[in-house]
């Protein structure tokens, strides 16, 4: 190519932009293009150059790129112990592996504010989860919702599409049952309890 030559890009055959090579490009050994709004979802890239004499190239080799406007959303929010787990679904190609700070979360119990300490975030961007380490332990008696602020690190996928911050999220409590009964009492009843007197337990 020199300059001069028209560059022509499509996505999945239909034009998506054009431009004229210049010195500097042909210098540069590249053109930036910017190309018109391009559909959700796997696209095929392809660019020819045409020249001065309408010559037209052969079309390059297609490069796949997956667009993805859809923000992660909340798909569930579970708490046992001293864990609690935000899932999101993600419908494009996957969570950001930014870490957010235990400052953007507070975590309520039984109506009180603030009441549980966040000491620990991680984030797994395989099953998409986001994994709250708590400083008290949740019982099985506990209501318990989740708020989120998003910080300097935010929740986000590859794309850079932002988790919306969430604000008093009931969260569903699996936590265990480990509160013991009240402890028993035994006593005699008083028409077993015969003799002098019916409540001495002696008979």
């Amino acid at each position: 190519p020199v300059a001069g030559d028209t560059v022509v890009l499509k996505a999945d055959g239909t034009q998506v932009a054009t431009a004229v090579l210049s010195s500097a490009d042909i210098t540069a050994g590249h053109i930036d293009l910017v190309t018109s709004t391009l559909a959700t979802g796997t696209r095929s890239l392809t660019a020819t150059i045409t020249d001065a004499a309408n010559n037209t190239s052969t079309a390059s080799t297609a490069l796949p790129i997956t667009i993805d406007t859809t923000a992660p959303a909340l798909a569930s929010a579970t708490v046992n112990g001293t864990s609690l787990v935000l899932t999101y679904t993600e419908a494009g190609v996957g969570l950001l592996n930014t870490t957010p700070a235990t400052s953007d979360f507070a975590v309520n119990k039984n109506g009180g504010t603030g009441n549980v300490s966040v000491t620990g975030v991680a984030v797994d961007t395989t099953n998409k989860t986001v994994t709250l380490t708590l400083g008290t332990a949740i019982t099985n008696a506990d209501s318990v919702t989740v708020s989120y602020t998003p910080g300097a690190n935010k929740t986000q996928d590859i794309a850079g599409n932002l988790a919306l911050a969430l604000t008093a999220q009931p969260v569903t409590n699996t936590s265990s049952d480990t509160t013991a009964p009240a402890v028993p009492t035994v006593d005699l009843l008083a028409a077993s309890d015969t003799g002098t007197s019916s409540i001495d337990d002696k008979t």
